[in-house]
């Protein structure tokens, strides 16, 4: 029952706009109509083949391929002669990887020598679909080894040369059909984190290990990435650090070190805080093969630490602005990111609180000292592309979020303590990210609270190794907007530019 399921997934993906309802319907008729689609249909299947010599290089785990309907088994043959085209799907927002269709068996008949008195004819080549889609198919369930085998030689001739696409509608036409779209589950999520986020979000194994998906059948496993056991994300203000020694199956821990205070519409540096802790990456099902469509929480806890940054901000080459006015004390910061779940959006909170000691401010404005000490926020962000490749990835955040301020009067012999303003206000941001055939090149990110906009403009410089990529980052944040600025605020415009480094993602 299982299986049929998990058929009809595929079925429904490749026969739209096809509609046959029989009851008395058995899964040979299903596989007799998915065959005959994939085999005739050449103005709506986005399918794709490589032309494939056989090696015996190649056969090591390929030999005796078993057939359904008692047809034996299959077997390449090596010969000038015979050539085959292995005929599959691309991977897209329905399927984590390539999907393997069927193989047709081409014979140039006059290259062997079966032709060598029929010359006249005109037909010297043969070809015969030697494994069908419903072989294929009950060889993923049946003998996965050898479904691996065969996907990784497709992989490996895609390597080699461009797979031939076999669907014959015009370019435009084919882009309009997959223009502005959002994936189910958590695919566009985990895409746009997996270019924007500090910490490392599991890739799929097929994109890492040559590990097969099939589609709705069965979901790429999700703990694959780089070939490095370890992963590092650093710039001029955070760290962090990932080794596959704490990949623990159900989830992941990395650790953190960040010099930014979220929600106070101020710079990296300026916020007289060091945060540091750990953050985990968890699938509650407690399998993270299948963190493309579970429910995954992603949570950190910082202590956050007070250091005296005044100075350092003054001088630093790559800080443009003034020195900051608002203090902020010891304290802890929670931060979680939660997956959908029944059809609700992303969910997203921030808290930060902590002592509130105002006796040794490192910023004043004569006899007084503004503090901040608790931070909040919470939202909820949608994912969606312009397309099935994720070339132009976007993100909307929206929600409410605030923060208290608190001011230190230092005229008297005794420090007086008085509650300033406390702010609420809504929490708007929209994300792009330029993806390209999937390079990472470029992102802009824009937030606005508290009458601030908070932009941040990222671009790929180089990369080598596939493992070391380098960017180059802006940060801005304007005056505020519709209001005049309180006395802890800039009164006009401050940036930051820095490199990041990404190593193993």
């Amino acid at each position: 029952m299982k299986k049929n399921i998990l058929f009809l997934n595929i079925l429904t993906l490749l026969l739209i706009g096809l509609v046959k309802t029989s009851v008395a319907q058995n899964l040979d008729e299903l596989y007799r109509i998915v065959d005959k689609k994939i085999n005739t249909d050449k103005s709506y299947l986005d399918l794709y083949a490589v032309v494939y010599s056989a090696k015996e290089s190649d056969l090591a785990d390929l030999k005796n391929i078993p057939l359904t309907d008692g047809k034996g088994v299959f077997n390449f043959k090596i010969s000038d002669a015979t050539n085959y085209s292995i005929v599959f799907l691309k991977e897209n927002l329905d399927f984590d990887s390539l999907t393997i269709l069927y193989i047709k068996e081409i014979t140039d008949k006059s290259a062997s020598g079966d032709n060598l008195f029929d010359e006249s004819t005109g037909g010297s080549v043969d070809s015969n679909i030697v494994v069908r889609f419903k072989d294929l198919n009950e060889l993923y369930f049946s003998n996965q080894a050898v479904y691996l085998a065969l996907y990784n030689l497709v992989n490996k001739q895609m390597n080699q040369a461009e797979p031939i696409s076999l669907l014959q509608i015009n370019t435009e036409e084919k882009n309009e059909l997959s223009a502005g779209i959002s994936s189910s589950g958590n695919i566009d999520f985990l895409a746009f984190e997996r270019v924007n986020n500090i910490h490392r979000y599991p890739k799929p194994k097929a994109d890492a290990v040559s590990t097969p998906g099939s589609g709705p059948r069965s979901r790429a496993g999700a703990t694959g990435g780089g070939t490095s056991d370890f992963q590092i994300d650093a710039s001029l203000s955070h760290v962090t650090f990932f080794h596959k020694e704490v990949d623990y199956g159900f989830g992941t821990v990395s650790v953190e070190l960040n010099t930014m205070n979220e929600y106070l519409n101020i710079l990296p540096w300026q916020g007289f805080t060091l945060n540091g802790g750990v953050r985990a990456l968890v699938n509650v099902s407690g399998n993270m093969n299948k963190i493309d469509e579970d429910f995954v929480i992603d949570a950190k806890i910082l202590g956050r630490f007070r250091l005296d940054t005044k100075s350092l901000v003054e001088n630093l080459p790559f800080i443009f602005g003034k020195s900051p006015l608002l203090n902020v004390g010891n304290g802890f910061v929670f931060d979680i990111k939660t997956t959908g779940v029944y059809d609700i959006p992303f969910f997203n909170l921030y808290f930060a609180t902590g002592s509130e000691d105002i006796e040794t401010p490192y910023a004043k404005i004569g006899n007084e000292a503004y503090f901040s000490f608790t931070q909040w926020a919470t939202s909820m962000s949608f994912f969606w592309n312009t397309n099935e490749r994720r070339s132009v990835r976007f993100k909307m955040e929206i929600g409410m979020g605030g923060y208290e301020v608190v001011k230190g009067d230092y005229s008297t012999p005794v420090t007086q303590r008085m509650h300033v303003k406390d702010v609420f206000s809504p929490v708007i941001g929209l994300s792009l990210n330029v993806v390209p055939n999937n390079i990472e090149f470029a992102g802009f990110d824009s937030k606005f609270f508290d009458s601030h906009l908070n932009l941040k403009f990222w671009m790929k410089l180089f990369e080598f190794s596939n493992e070391h990529l380098f960017r180059f980052e802006l940060f801005y944040i304007t005056a505020p907007f519709f209001r005049e600025p309180e006395i802890w605020e800039q009164k006009s415009g401050q940036s930051m530019i820095q490199l990041r480094y990404r190593y193993g993602f």
